[in-house]
């Protein structure tokens, strides 16, 4: 592995993160890991702990080694498997249940963002699921959704058709590395424990991890290449998460765990104005040449955008807040928004609105670089997708904060599982 990367400004850096924990992301031992140290990867020494290493470097060092077994690169695979879909997969209804369940224990509990049922494209259902849906229900996945363990899944620089590539031999370092992460953790273990090069043996060994793990390997049995090709699997019994209330709040955060059932809904579209177009190619071609890496940023860089752009850095946070500064500075009304992406395995995720023709109009900079194809990235500009539930937060605000309503700790973790049944009004 190399240093190819930006790493956080030391002002900023958290040093909290050994050498095992940091082999266990990389999927490698500790005598690599102490090689990286000796060829500049920041740390300080522990008198107890030895090395610490900042998380979000080590996050980097994995996504940069292109070695194909690290964890960010494995939850990569999985986090944008759904734009090698068709345009219909992106856009057609889908019905989702998720369950959000804030960690506590980090002086004071953590709160999470609810949804936005209030948005466009996102129907509210009935939070009761009938029993012959469960027979309909496709797939369950987990969302770790925190600064400490998103940045592994969301911000991470390998294009499309390299997430896509065969992970071979070293997909048993992801499930050991989220069982380390805290609540949650283990059932996402469980789900990216047995992901190969086809998803066909993605459940063969979750059965042995918990209430969750057994209902995503019944679920998941006959997985094929893509969740809406799942059968039905009537043996699920009754999902544990319904005895979960509704949020209790409409927009912000809450401490107590919700459930909603939603139906997602695109719609395509091309942005009309030339202004917001050029803002949106000059910032894509801006990752596309390299003179701004996409990376994992901390949560405390990302709260200052314009310098992580400076630095040559950003994630879909910065990249989001950096497109709405320009077309703000063009007249323009346009916005942050932050939300949940749901799928096999997701993240929290950001991109930027803007109001044309009566409608918000969301632009996705990020998904266009990561994704590659032509279709898709044309898509990003301007079309909704079916898999994005945004939260109901105002612009720059994490979905999981503190009990002051901070960014949470890198250690805190909200376990977000999301169900997709069949296509909106269809029995399979």
């Amino acid at each position: 592995m190399n240093i190819s990367f930006v790493q956080t400004p030391a002002d900023l850096a958290v040093f909290d993160t050994p050498v095992a924990e940091a082999a266990v992301l990389l999927g490698t031992d500790a005598a690599s890991v102490a090689a990286l140290a000796a060829d500049g990867l920041q740390h300080r020494i522990d008198p107890v702990s030895g090395p610490l290493f900042d998380y979000t470097d080590v996050i980097n060092a994995g996504v940069h080694s292109r070695s194909g077994v690290t964890v960010p690169e494995l939850a990569q695979r999985l986090l944008l498997r759904f734009a090698a879909g068709t345009a219909d997969s992106w856009l057609r209804p889908l019905d989702w249940t998720i369950t959000v369940v804030p960690p506590g224990g980090f002086e004071g509990d953590c709160a999470a963002a609810v949804p936005d049922l209030t948005a466009e494209g996102v129907q509210a259902l009935d939070v009761t699921t009938p029993p012959m849906e469960q027979a309909e229900t496709a797939v369950g996945s987990v969302v770790v959704v925190g600064e400490r363990f998103a940045s592994a899944l969301s911000s991470v620089g390998v294009r499309g058709q390299q997430a896509e590539a065969a992970v071979g031999a070293g997909e048993e370092w992801l499930a050991a590395a989220v069982r380390s992460v805290g609540p949650g953790g283990e059932q996402l273990a469980a789900a990216m424990g047995s992901v190969g090069p086809s998803e066909e043996r993605f459940a063969s060994t979750v059965g042995s991890v918990g209430a969750g793990g057994e209902r995503l390997a019944a679920a998941v049995g006959s997985l094929g290449r893509g969740e809406e090709q799942l059968a039905a699997v009537p043996e699920m019994g009754r999902p544990v998460d319904d005895r979960v209330a509704a949020p209790v709040v409409a927009a912000g955060h809450q401490r107590a765990p919700y459930r909603v059932r939603v139906r997602l809904t695109g719609e395509r579209y091309r942005v009309g104005n030339d202004l917001v177009r050029a803002a949106f190619d000059e910032q894509l071609a801006d990752f596309g040449s390299g003179r701004v890496v996409y990376q994992a940023i901390s949560e405390r860089l990302r709260g200052d955008h314009r310098r992580a752009w400076e630095l040559g850095v950003a994630d879909c946070v910065v990249a989001s807040a950096v497109l709405t500064d320009r077309l703000r500075a063009h007249g323009l009304t346009a916005r942050t928004r932050r939300g949940y992406l749901l799928g096999l395995v997701g993240s929290d995720h950001a991109w930027t609105e803007v109001y044309e023709r009566d409608h918000w109009r969301p632009l996705d900079v990020t998904f266009a670089h990561l994704a590659g194809g032509t279709e898709f990235r044309e898509a990003c500009c301007g079309s909704r997708f079916n898999r994005l539930l945004p939260g109901a937060v105002a612009p720059g605000v994490p979905l999981l904060v503190d009990a002051a309503g901070g960014p949470a700790p890198k250690r805190a973790f909200a376990g977000v599982t999301s169900r997709l049944h069949a296509e909106a009004g269809v029995l399979r």
